[in-house]
């Protein structure tokens, strides 16, 4: 993690905070990186260790103390006494922002998280968890699927959530990893496939990798059903 960070941003890093709960990383610079390596920097992070990366610095700093206003397809203030966010502001990806059609003001975060639940009845995939965080921009709800993917899937409910409540909505971008492996075991059991070890994950790729016993035809079938219920892409180690 760190020699990644290093070999991008060099001796501009000043601070690395790690925020488990968020599954993100606070990098605190000295200077504002190139446009293309903050991009780059952010998203080759994310796909190596499935940790969201903030990179903050003294210009990002001073652009948000500028901001005031809020602007159409950009988030206003998602609580009482919350800094508005203006067009100027960098803003991390990932996030679901209320368009045109949101509430002025955010609702009341019990009925928020009521909208969530309702919108979510029925559908095929949906979060096992969602939270209120906080960034450098203010409080946002963090919707925790079992992969980034599956959350993907879900873009247009999501979106739709985000105007209905005025909440900034983003998916969790860590894999809930010990679910992920129980499911893939349990769906070789049930095809009848043994296994040499237990499933792994490979985060590099956001992968999960099988090692079966013997040869099986019904291996692929097992595949395919994992990667349609996690979203991770699911290969057998010949």
């Amino acid at each position: 993690m760190q020699t990644l960070l290093q070999d991008r941003l060099g001796f501009d890093i000043q601070k690395i905070s790690i925020r488990k709960a968020e599954s993100a990383v606070v990098v605190r610079l000295s200077a504002e990186p190139q446009p293309e390596v903050r991009k780059s920097t952010v998203r080759d992070f994310e796909k190596k260790t499935g940790y969201f990366l903030y990179l903050e610095s003294p210009e990002t700093d001073m652009t948000q103390k500028m901001a005031s206003g809020a602007t159409v397809g950009v988030c206003a203030d998602t609580c009482s006494g919350q800094t508005k966010v203006s067009e100027k502001v960098s803003m991390p990806g990932g996030y679901f922002l209320p368009g045109n059609g949101a509430p002025e003001k955010p609702v009341e975060q019990n009925l928020a998280m009521s909208c969530i639940d309702s919108e979510f009845e029925g559908e095929p995939y949906r979060p096992y968890k969602k939270g209120i965080l906080t960034d450098q921009y203010g409080k946002y709800i963090q919707l925790f699927f079992l992969s980034p993917a599956l959350g993907d899937r879900q873009s247009e409910t999501i979106q739709r959530i985000a105007d209905q409540i005025g909440w900034r909505l983003r998916i969790a971008p860590a894999v809930n990893q010990n679910t992920v492996l129980s499911m893939v075991q349990q769906f070789c059991h049930s095809q009848g496939v043994e296994l040499r070890k237990a499933p792994s994950y490979l985060p590099s790729t956001r992968s999960v990798q099988l090692k079966p016993a013997a040869e099986y035809a019904q291996i692929d079938a097992v595949c395919r059903e994992a990667e349609e219920q996690t979203g991770l892409p699911c290969r057998a180690a010949r």
